[in-house]
């Protein structure tokens, strides 16, 4: 994983944010519904902790490298302080390690530079969107039993408390599904 640093380049990396996701305040804190269905993309929420969850990282780097992806772009939604706010990312088990171990506690989003997918990592949750056949392969599952487990895991927080906000994570998504256009 290496940082991105030329000025220019950081401030037209960062302009992608504008056209992905919404903004409160000084954070980047949801992926757009418009974006989402013009992309043909599906969002599937998943149990992260603030990091790509590292049983998940052989495969990711697998379906991938399998759709032909070799690299992808980190960009902060959050301010960082003194860190780069912008990588490079090699499609590969070494670089998602590093990108856990540096960016883990914070917000940002993963895209590759056609931005034909997208991972939104928060300290709660990560939202992988893409085209269904690449977001199953790259969560081993069907969309509707990756949904299910993630609801699963809401509940599980939500202490029989239905108004707990992960728990309408999943509905909210699969309204905006390409397929409900």
């Amino acid at each position: 994983m290496k940082p991105i640093t030329d000025e220019l380049e950081v401030e037209q990396l960062l302009s992608l944010l504008s056209k992905i996701m919404t903004r409160r305040e000084d954070e980047w804190d949801d992926l757009k519904p418009d974006w989402i269905k013009s992309q043909g993309w599906v969002v599937v929420p998943v149990e992260s902790m603030a990091r790509i969850p590292p049983a998940d990282i052989p495969r990711l780097v697998a379906a991938f490298s399998d759709a032909g992806y070799r690299e992808a772009l980190v960009l902060a939604t959050e301010p960082l302080g003194d860190l780069p706010v912008c990588y490079r990312l090699r499609i590969d088990e070494a670089d998602l390690i590093a990108l856990n171990s540096q960016l883990g506690p914070f917000r940002f989003l993963v895209t590759p530079a056609d931005e034909s997918w997208a991972i939104f990592c928060t300290e709660w949750y990560n939202l992988f969107a893409a085209r269904p056949p690449l977001l199953e392969a790259i969560r081993g599952s069907p969309v509707a039993e990756a949904r299910q487990r993630f609801r699963e895991f809401a509940m599980t927080l939500a202490h029989d408390d239905p108004d707990y906000p992960l728990l309408h994570l999943t509905a909210r998504y699969a309204k905006t599904d390409a397929s409900n256009v």
